[in-house]
């Protein structure tokens, strides 16, 4: 009896993990041959050292970025593809995670991308399930990056992690903390961006939905420290913005065909950071 229930128990966790998505083989959730937070951390930071730095020239000094997260892609997504219409006249398009449903659907998140000029990316839970880890670095290269984005009168940070397996790993912290500690002070503005939350207001995900607290505690310490302005992260589907020490933790809307009202957060850069959200229209 003890086991029935340890295995229906088990069940549920899975279930919830797909919260929102099409129905997967739940066995397929759990391959122990997926690579470790600091494997793909590892395969990242070589990728980036044999890669030229993400650089973006911007004639304007003042610009706009979105972010977007949760698409959730099977064959066809019919909120990407408007996210991607609705993002043309963004400086880039970020999406954190969960880019596909099941791991697998890689070709066609980049065939229904292919016309963003500027698209950064990390990887979500749903894009390790089934072995999708191979997937995602064969078309992608690296979950932990960051992006310089300069005008003609400042230079604008953007950090990228990978948080898919819902933990931030010491190796990828201290790269995290080594970029903050050498880069922040030659930059205007800093925003970070990952997939698991760091603060959140409701349980829809249960604990899957948070990192560690030791990790949740050197994060918020280190952004604090270091002047991060935007904490931006996915995986809830549910819109909420919270303040701690002067950061501002934004959780972003699905923008997936499963839910109802799918948004992208929208941020004007100039000198000051100026943040909407904006309603995906299907």
């Amino acid at each position: 009896m003890a086991m029935v229930k340890v295995a229906n128990t088990m069940l549920a966790l899975a279930t919830l993990l797909c919260t929102a998505c099409s129905s997967l083989d739940l066995g397929g959730l759990f391959d122990a041959q997926s690579p470790t937070i600091d494997e793909r951390f590892a395969q990242s930071a070589a990728w980036n050292d044999s890669h030229p730095t993400r650089t973006l020239r911007i004639a304007d000094d003042n610009y706009k970025v979105v972010f977007a997260a949760d698409t959730h892609v099977g064959e066809h997504s019919v909120t990407l593809a408007a996210l991607v219409d609705a993002s043309s006249d963004a400086a880039a398009l970020f999406i954190l995670g969960d880019l596909t449903d099941s791991g697998q659907e890689y070709d066609a998140f980049a065939q229904q991308t292919s016309s963003v000029a500027n698209l950064f990316v990390t990887a979500g839970n749903h894009d390790l399930f089934f072995g999708g880890w191979s997937g995602y670095a064969a078309r992608f290269g690296s979950s932990a990056y960051t992006v310089e984005i300069d005008t003609d009168e400042a230079r604008d940070l953007y950090i990228l992690f990978d948080t898919a397996g819902g933990t931030v790993g010491r190796q990828q912290f201290a790269w995290i903390e080594q970029t903050l500690k050498e880069r922040r002070k030659d930059y205007r503005h800093c925003i970070v961006g990952s997939h698991t939350n760091i603060i959140k207001d409701d349980i829809s995900q249960l604990t899957s939905g948070n990192l560690p607290l030791d990790e949740t505690y050197k994060l918020l310490k280190l952004f604090a420290d270091y002047r991060v302005e935007l904490s931006i992260e996915g995986h809830d589907h549910y819109r909420t913005t919270n303040h701690c020490r002067g950061v501002e933790y934004v959780t972003l809307d699905a923008a997936c065909d499963a839910v109802a009202n799918p948004s992208r957060l929208v941020i004007s850069v100039g000198d000051k950071l100026t943040k909407e959200f904006a309603a995906i229209l299907r």
